[in-house]
C-alpha cells in the first residue's frame, strides 16, 4: 500500500521541494506512485536550479557546468528546466548535431542520472577507502610503527576527496551522453549534411579533452587525468564494464601514469551506469558541507583553492617514480599505476597521505591537523627519496 495516498497533492510538493539530494529524490519517486504522479502532473514543483545548489559539489563551477550539459542533453529546452543557452551551444560544437527533444519524461530522466551519480561515488569512495586502508595495514603499518606520526588514514572522505570523484563521474557521464548523442544523430542524417557533421569518435574524443581543459600548456595529459583513470579502474573493479578505445581499436586500461599518455588517448567509456547487484553492498550518504577555509583546511589542502590543481602526492609520487627511473632503470614497481588507481592513492587529499607516511611536508610554523593535534617543525621527520620510494612500492606489494 502507498502510504502517500492519504497525504494531500500539496503537502506532497512541500516534501518533494525539501528532499535534500538526488538519491532521495529519486528514490522517493520509485517508491511512491503517487509521488511520481504528482511530479509528473507539475515537474515545476522541482526546481532543478535549487536542487543542484543544495549539493555542496554539484554546484562548483565546472561540476555545474557539466551538470548543465549532461542535463541539456536529455531535458528539452521547450521545458525551460536547465538548459542554458552555453550548454546548448557547447554541445552542438563538439558533436556538430542538435540535440533531441525528449519531452517531460526528460527531467525525470536527469534525475535519475545524477541519482546514479551519487551513487557510484559513494561506492568508489568505500571501496577504495577500505582498499586503502587494507594495504596500509598489510603492507606497511608495522615498519611505520615507530615512527611518531599519527595515523588517520581511515577517517570518513573529505569534501575534496568526494569532489575529485564526482569531478571524474561528471566527466565519464557527459563523454558518455556525447558519444551516444554524436552516434544517433550520425545515424539520423542523410544527404550532404551527413558529410559535414560525422567526422570520426577520435576527432570528437580530442574535442572533448581539449574543450574541457584536461591538456596541460605543455600539450600533454593534464595530471588530473589520473583520477578519471582511477573512478573508472574502481568502477571496473566494482562490476560495471569500462571500454578503452585508441586509433579505432578497443584497448585495456593504460598502465603508463597519465601525464605519459598521448593527447589522443581515449577518455574511458562506461557501458552503464548502473552497479550490477554485487556492487551495491555500500552505505550512500549525501556530500559533506562545503569546507570552510579554515586553517586546517587551508593547510591540508582540502579547501575551495584546491579544486583545480592535481594532489600533492600525484605529483610527489610522479617526481619520485622520475628519479626511480633514472637511477633503477630496470624497476618497474612505479610505473606500473594501475594497482594505486584502485587504492585512491591519487584520490586522497594531503591529510591522509601524510597520516600513512606516504608523503614529505614542511612545516615552517606550528600546524593544526584535522584530528585536532598539531605539528610543531620539530617533530617534522625528513626520509630519503629512497624510503619513501620503498614505502610507495611496498603498498602495492612491489617490496
Amino acid at each position: 500500500m502507498d502510504p502517500f495516498k492519504r497525504i494531500p497533492a500539496e503537502l506532497i510538493r512541500v516534501i518533494i521541494q525539501n528532499v535534500p539530494d538526488f538519491v532521495g529524490l529519486h528514490s522517493l519517486l520509485l517508491a511512491s506512485e503517487t509521488v511520481k504522479t504528482v511530479f509528473q502532473s507539475e515537474p515545476s514543483v522541482v526546481l532543478l536550479d535549487d536542487l543542484v545548489a543544495s549539493n555542496s559539489i554539484a554546484m562548483m563551477p565546472d561540476i555545474r557546468k557539466m551538470v548543465d550539459e549532461v542535463a541539456s542533453m536529455h531535458i528539452p529546452s521547450k521545458h525551460g528546466c536547465i538548459l542554458a543557452d552555453h550548454a546548448h551551444s557547447t554541445c552542438q560544437a563538439v558533436t556538430g548535431y542538435l540535440l533531441p527533444q525528449n519531452g517531460s519524461s526528460g527531467l525525470l530522466e536527469f534525475i535519475q542520472i545524477a541519482a546514479q551519480i551519487q551513487r557510484l561515488a559513494c561506492a568508489c569512495l568505500f571501496a577504495m577507502r577500505q582498499n586503502f586502508c587494507t594495504a596500509f595495514q598489510i603492507r606497511l603499518a608495522a615498519s611505520l610503527s615507530n615512527c611518531g606520526r599519527v595515523r588517520n588514514f581511515a577517517m570518513a572522505p573529505s569534501w575534496i576527496e568526494e569532489y575529485r570523484v564526482y569531478w571524474a563521474l561528471w566527466h565519464l557521464r557527459q563523454y558518455f551522453d556525447l558519444r551516444n548523442l554524436a552516434r544517433r544523430n550520425a545515424l539520423s542524417f542523410n544527404g550532404p549534411e551527413s558529410q559535414e557533421n560525422s567526422y570520426s569518435l577520435d576527432e570528437k574524443c580530442d574535442a572533448y579533452v581539449e574543450s574541457n581543459g584536461l591538456i596541460a600548456p605543455s600539450g600533454v595529459l593534464d595530471l588530473r587525468i589520473e583520477e578519471i583513470l582511477s573512478v573508472a579502474a574502481a568502477l571496473t573493479d566494482l562490476g560495471l564494464q569500462v571500454s578503452y578505445e585508441g586509433q579505432g581499436q578497443k584497448q585495456q586500461e593504460p598502465p603508463a601514469a597519465g601525464w605519459l599518455l598521448s593527447p589522443q588517448t581515449s577518455m574511458p567509456i562506461l557501458i552503464a551506469f548502473e552497479l550490477p547487484q554485487k556492487g551495491m553492498k555500500h552505505p550512500v550518504w549525501c556530500p559533506p558541507p562545503m569546507p570552510e577555509g579554515t586553517d586546517v583546511e587551508i593547510a591540508w589542502n582540502r579547501s575551495l583553492r584546491s579544486v583545480y590543481s592535481s594532489t600533492e602526492q600525484l605529483r610527489y609520487f610522479r617526481m619520485l617514480s622520475r628519479q626511480l627511473e633514472r637511477i633503477k632503470p630496470s624497476e618497474s614497481g612505479m610505473r606500473d599505476l594501475r594497482p594505486y588507481r584502485r587504492l585512491g592513492a591519487f584520490i586522497w587529499d594531503k591529510w591522509r597521505i601524510y597520516s600513512a607516511g606516504l608523503l614529505q611536508a614542511n612545516f615552517r610554523k606550528r600546524t593544526p591537523t584535522p584530528c585536532g593535534l598539531f605539528i610543531d617543525p620539530n617533530d617534522a621527520t625528513s626520509q630519503t627519496s629512497q624510503e619513501m620510494q620503498r614505502r610507495w612500492m611496498a603498498l602495492i606489494g612491489k617490496v
